[in-house]
C-alpha cells in the first residue's frame, strides 16, 4: 500500500504554516547578535570590528551557499536536508552556549551559512513549491511569507518586551 501525497494547497496549508515558522526561527540563531548587539559585545567581550566579521562570516559562505544551494537541493531530498539543517543549526547553537573564543563564533556564524543558506533556504522553497498545485502557487508562497511575518513579529515583540523589562 502506498501512502499518496496531499495535493493542492487547502490540504497543505498546515504544513505550509509549520514550513514558515521553521523558516523565521532558523533565522533567530545567526541575527541574534544584531537583535541583541550591545549585551552581545559586553557578553563575549567583542569589538565592532569582531562583530562584523561575525556577519561577514556568515554573509560569505551564504554568498556561495546561494550559488550550490538549489543544485543540491535537487540532488538530495529537501526533506533530509530541511532535517539536517535544522538540527545543524541548533547544535550551532548549542556549542555557541558554550563558547567565549572569537574565532570560534566565526567558525559557528560560518556554519550557519551553510546550514541556514546553503542546505535549508532551497529546501524549504522546493517542499513549499511542492505543497500546492501550480495554480495555487501564489496562495501558497503568500501563506509561507505571512506566516514567516507573522513568527517574527511575534519573535520580535518578545524581544521589546525583553528589553522593556530590564
Amino acid at each position: 500500500m502506498s501512502k499518496e501525497a496531499k495535493v493542492g494547497y487547502k490540504k497543505n496549508i498546515g504544513t505550509i504554516l509549520l514550513l514558515s515558522f521553521a523558516g523565521s526561527i532558523i533565522y533567530g540563531l545567526p541575527y541574534f547578535r544584531s537583535y541583541y548587539y550591545d549585551t552581545y559585545q559586553a557578553m563575549y567581550h567583542l569589538t565592532n570590528t569582531q562583530m562584523g566579521l561575525l556577519g561577514s562570516a556568515y554573509g560569505v559562505l551564504g554568498v556561495f551557499s546561494y550559488i550550490i544551494g538549489g543544485v543540491l537541493a535537487d540532488k538530495i531530498k529537501a526533506k533530509k536536508l530541511l532535517i539536517f539543517s535544522m538540527i545543524a543549526t541548533g547544535l550551532g547553537g548549542l556549542l555557541h552556549l558554550f563558547v567565549n573564543n572569537f574565532y570560534a563564533l566565526v567558525v559557528i556564524y560560518g556554519l550557519w551559512g551553510v546550514t541556514s543558506l546553503l542546505t535549508f533556504w532551497p529546501a524549504l522553497m522546493k517542499i513549499v513549491r511542492i505543497q500546492a498545485t501550480e495554480e495555487e502557487q501564489s496562495r501558497a508562497y503568500g501563506t509561507f511569507e505571512g506566516g514567516r511575518g507573522n513568527s517574527d513579529f511575534w519573535n520580535f515583540s518578545e524581544k521589546g518586551n525583553a528589553d522593556s523589562r530590564n
